[in-house]
């Protein structure tokens, strides 16, 4: 079900770091460049013509989830940023809370509602993050719906979120400041969000045709 907005406390810290390397340096190493200053998303400025009055976030349970701790395994779903349980749920949280972040602002304009629907999450296993850091991997499919007439208004189209991700001593002094896998993700898709969601209208040919209780990604033309 589409949950109603409201207005959140969370106050995320977003660290830009850099890619890791070809080659695998031992343990301990890291190789990332100087990361830039931390930005309060608190004081962050954004203008939109939405009045976001509900949201969705769908993680399908077709997905493959990996607990493997090797440095790229090959699944939709990677996370360790929580205790062992269920992926799916926790995923599902980590985009309610930056969407629920993102849209408490976006109170003026076209009332409108937004169904994200997951397709790849991928953080770092420990292995990786002890080490050569990498990239944390967020693509979804973004709809926006007119909250009266339910037509779409932009989408579904598919949104790469991609954003580096520290490893080896750099990893481990951002945790002792409070910079966690998941801080970095939420803060990263709060700015995603805010961006996609200032974007004029874009619907996909024919998309006034889907429902968003039948939305099925992988079965649509998505929007050039």
């Amino acid at each position: 079900m589409f949950k109603a907005k409201t207005l959140t406390g969370l106050t995320v810290s977003l660290a830009l770091l850099a890619c890791s390397p070809a080659e695998m340096p031992s343990r301990g190493m890291n190789l990332a460049s100087p990361a830039l200053p931390e930005i309060a998303l608190q004081d962050r400025a954004i203008a939109t013509e939405y009045n976001v009055v509900g949201y969705e976030v769908t993680v399908p349970r077709d997905l493959l989830v990996s607990e493997a701790d090797v440095y790229l395994p090959i699944a939709d779903i990677v996370w360790h940023g929580d205790p062992e349980g269920d992926r799916y749920e926790q995923i599902k949280a980590i985009f309610d809370a930056a969407l629920g972040r993102s849209t408490s602002d976006m109170t003026q304009g076209r009332p409108v509602e937004v169904l994200i629907q997951v397709h790849k999450f991928h953080a770092l296993t420990p292995k990786t993050r002890a080490t050569v850091g990498g990239n944390f991997a967020m693509h979804f499919y973004l709809t926006v719906y007119d909250a009266v007439t339910r037509e779409v208004l932009d989408g579904p189209r598919m949104i790469i979120a991609d954003t580096p991700a520290s490893g080896g001593v750099r990893a481990l002094r951002e945790e002792k400041r409070g910079i966690t896998q998941k801080s970095v993700i939420t803060g990263r898709l709060v700015e995603v969000f805010d961006e996609e969601l200032a974007r004029p209208a874009r619907a996909a040919p024919g998309a006034e045709m889907i429902s968003r209780n039948d939305f099925s990604p992988y079965d649509l033309t998505l929007a050039e």
